[in-house]
């Protein structure tokens, strides 16, 4: 254990149930605060007293998780009125990755997320790294890019430089970690002695590390730039060090962090403000992405003018009120943030009420186990092709009417049985193959239109779909359509729609109908439809025998 943490860790312990209080948190010591927020054992015993008390207060995890949510939107609501660029962003990502804290509303920071693909970019690299909820704290700290005022200032850091970059953090003192972790120059030099180490460890063929392939960037976070260690596993860092695995993707999880940290602005600049002049159009359609909340929003974009788009609707009463009692400047702003809070507390707490985001069907296909999907044509009910997915099981089982092929990812082999003569055949996949599979067991699995959500077009269309009736859906499904016009394809434009029937207590698809449309038609042409399921581990374990 790194000096001096043993004492800090047992003077926090007296600060535990007064730091979990809401009502008396503020008396806790900033420096034990921080502390406790950032030191791992802490933030264990922390969790077990939560526990503790959870068991006879039933309500205190949700109640925490609603007034996290709650604090994280007082920070975005800061911003009201004020330009919003991706400085302002960076800092709010890994956040807004974080499942308890979905934002469901509009927000200054979400809408500029909205109109600047680069910003959206970076949420994704930091959505694929697979961090928990502590970790991705740490990284906003980091993406913060402030330094942390300590005693140590860089010339007394750099004799620990060497010692940081080999995860030999036994004997450095807190102070020189917060400030070679807040140093753009000390960042950099522990990314560049780590970098001559993986170089030589690259150059060595008798390693073995085929067990280290299935490690996590969550595994080895906490080894890359601690702002304060509290783990002393120096066997785990040894093996980073002398791992070209490991090291690989500890340069990786660092080179994300930099680059979005030193990325420059895309030149997006937005600018929230609450509409007091909004008319009240309670039950209308419309396509704009924030219908619904009383917000204008200004858009200036590189060698673009200003574009102001008013988003009205079912809340604009809310403006309304504002605007009648005449508040200050000051007084509105804040009068308008609670408004705001109160109705993100009512879509919390009614789950029928909340609206499902394209970025939330993603999140939610990222994080499937198993999966089944059966492909139909219009004319056909029988299926066209059936997918077995198992991430869990490394496994991606394809049948058509002709075959069934078994895509086995840890032992590196695909078996193919051909329907029409019985026959049975295996090959070895190659590296290019593997690779491919590899891409498409951690991908989308074709359930959404685009690789990832910055793909999307920025002028794509997202929205609730109220006016179809369906016999036999579930109460909790809700119909989503997602369009877009695609010119690429032989000069002429190409219209497409994706209706998801969204299971909103899980965000996932349990039906997909896929449409196009040619500018000679008028009307979409319905050209499949995917039935999507969950799947067991037994249950593919079944499939595969049958098909033995």
């Amino acid at each position: 254990m790194v000096n001096g943490l043993k004492s800090k860790c047992e003077q926090a312990e007296a600060y535990f149930y007064d730091f979990l209080n809401e009502e008396i948190s503020e008396q806790v010591p900033c420096d034990i605060a921080f502390h406790i927020s950032s030191c791992r054992e802490c933030t264990k015993q922390i969790a077990r007293l939560k526990e503790i008390l959870s068991q006879d207060e039933p309500e205190i995890r949700e109640r925490e998780t609603r007034n996290a949510g709650i604090e994280m939107l007082e920070l975005h609501f800061v911003h009201i009125d004020k330009e919003v660029t991706c400085k302002t962003v960076k800092a709010f990502l890994p956040l807004l990755v974080e499942p308890a804290l979905k934002v469901r509303i509009p927000t200054p920071i979400t809408v500029h997320l909205d109109n600047c693909e680069q910003c959206r970019k970076d949420m994704d690299v930091i959505l694929q790294l697979g961090l928990n909820s502590e970790q991705l704290s740490r990284l906003s700290l980091l993406l913060s890019n402030k330094t942390l005022s300590g005693k140590a200032d860089c010339v007394s850091s750099r004799d620990a430089l060497a010692l940081v970059a080999k995860m030999d953090f036994d004997g450095i003192e807190p102070e020189k970690l917060i400030n070679i972790c807040g140093c753009d120059t000390c960042r950099i030099l522990i990314y560049q002695m780590r970098q001559e180490r993986l170089n030589y460890l690259l150059k060595e063929k008798n390693e073995s590390t085929l067990l280290c392939r299935e490690t996590d960037f969550s595994d080895i976070f906490g080894y890359c730039l601690p702002y304060e260690v509290d783990f002393a596993d120096s066997e785990r860092a040894s093996h980073i060090w002398n791992c070209k695995v490991c090291l690989s993707k500890l340069q990786k999880l660092h080179k994300v962090a930099m680059d979005i940290i030193h990325r420059g602005d895309s030149g997006v600049c937005t600018i929230y403000r609450t509409d007091s002049s909004a008319k009240t159009k309670i039950g209308s359609e419309t396509d704009n992405l924030y219908s619904g909340f009383p917000i204008k929003v200004e858009v200036i974009k590189p060698n673009k003018k200003t574009v102001e788009t008013e988003r009205s609707g079912k809340f604009a009463n809310f403006a309304a009120l504002m605007k009648q009692k005449n508040f200050g400047p000051l007084v509105r702003v804040a009068a308008a943030a609670m408004v705001i809070l109160a109705v993100t507390l009512m879509f919390i707490n009614t789950p029928t009420a909340k609206a499902v985001t394209l970025q939330q069907i993603y999140e939610a296909i990222q994080k499937i186990t198993n999966i089944h999907i059966s492909k139909f044509t219009v004319e056909n009910k029988n299926p066209l092709q059936e997918k077995w997915i198992s991430r869990s099981q490394r496994i991606y089982l394809t049948k058509t009417e002709d075959e069934i092929v078994v895509w086995d990812l840890t032992s590196g082999f695909a078996t193919i049985k051909k329907f029409t003569n019985g026959t049975v055949e295996t090959a070895e996949l190659t590296d290019d193959l593997l690779g491919n599979m590899e891409d498409k067991l951690g991908g989308y699995f074709g359930l959404v239109p685009f690789d990832s959500p910055s793909d999307v077009p920025s002028d794509a269309q997202w929205r609730l779909i109220t006016d179809v009736k369906v016999q036999d859906i579930s109460s909790d499904v809700e119909i989503y359509d997602l369009s877009w016009t695609d010119t690429s394809v032989g000069g002429s434009s190409l219209d497409y729609k994706w209706r998801g029937f969204i299971d909103t207590k899980t965000n996932l698809p349990v039906r997909i109908e896929w449409y196009r449309k040619f500018s000679t038609d008028t009307e979409f042409e319905l050209t499949y439809i995917e039935v999507v399921s969950p799947l067991s581990d037994q249950e593919l374990q079944s499939i595969l025998k049958s098909f033995q």
